[in-house]
């Protein structure tokens, strides 16, 4: 980094969480040699070539969307834009625009707004805008995200959908939906007892007599 990119290092030594770090590093790394980018958490099951179209973009990112038919009709949902996938031609100009993004963020904040996909999709958007022609975007044709079914599954799925090239697993997503999942339902079990106490004293479910 400090050899090819070094106005990216300063900013990689500041972040204190390995996530944040990890972020830097793949925009950092991206502007330097270009290329596809996929974390950890993803699973290559054919040629990622089918996902790439050759006539015109030099970047394309991931939209972490709702496999329903109806979604491919819509404008592209920026917010849902995320870091897990991306492909860059080297020394793309985003890469600037990203970097001077996380500069002026503070470091209080919670990495996903400060590195992560809280930053990323209002850069993308932006861009994207300006210069519709040199960005593409994936959606679930072409990586399927959906930390909430079995990876087994998602698998089997993608044998049915031939189209779709990459898995990303979203552990992170996994690990908060496991752990809400683990909790009582204190939201469901707090209503509950709101109802019973109404009905108890005459009331109806919406407040009135």
């Amino acid at each position: 980094m400090a050899r090819e990119v070094p106005e990216w290092l300063s900013l990689y030594e500041l972040q204190q969480e390995m996530s944040a770090k990890a972020d830097v590093g793949r925009y950092a790394l991206l502007q330097a040699r270009g290329g596809l980018y996929a974390d950890m958490d993803t699973e290559c099951i054919r040629p990622v070539a089918g996902m790439l179209d050759h006539r015109s973009p030099s970047i394309f990112f991931q939209i972490y969307d709702r496999p329903w038919p109806w979604v491919r009709f819509l404008a592209v949902q920026y917010q849902r834009i995320v870091n897990s996938v991306i492909a860059s031609a080297p020394g793309h100009p985003i890469w600037s625009e990203v970097r001077v993004e996380i500069e002026s963020r503070p470091s209080s904040w919670f990495v996903p707004f400060r590195t992560g996909p809280g930053m990323f999709w209002p850069v993308v958007k932006s861009y994207a805008e300006q210069n519709l022609q040199d960005v593409g975007f994936w959606d679930h044709r072409q990586i399927l995200t959906a930390f909430y079914l079995p990876r087994a599954y998602m698998r089997w799925y993608s044998s049915v959908r031939r189209k779709i090239c990459v898995l990303d697993f979203n552990d992170t997503g996994r690990m908060f939906l496991l752990r809400a999942l683990s909790r009582p339902h204190h939201f469901l079990a707090s209503t509950a007892k709101e109802l019973r106490s109404r009905r108890n004293k005459g009331l109806a479910p919406t407040g009135k007599r």
